[in-house]
């Protein structure tokens, strides 16, 4: 079942829910949704340009997938990732 959600900056992400899988934990699947950022999304909230984001992927420092020939980054993902670097 797909939703559609219009964020604050203008720009609308599609959520999609998928039946839970046994590899995935409740925080990261929060309660049974996958959200996935665009490539722009996901360079407006990490406040960097879209050709950064593309050379982070590229040299696979920042975790996406490929989506029908679209790039997409998980929200969980991202949240984690920044946590391990926050560490650091």
């Amino acid at each position: 079942m797909a939703g559609y959600t219009q964020r604050r900056n203008g720009i609308g992400v599609a959520q999609l829910t998928f039946p839970m899988e046994n590899d995935i934990t409740p925080q990261e699947n929060n309660a049974g949704s996958l959200r996935f950022l665009t490539l722009r999304e996901a360079a407006a909230l990490l406040q960097i340009s879209q050709r950064t984001a593309m050379r982070m992927i590229a040299s696979k420092e920042l975790p996406a997938v490929k989506v029908g020939g679209q790039w997409r980054v998980s929200e969980a993902r991202l949240a984690k990732w920044l946590e391990r670097r926050d560490e650091l």
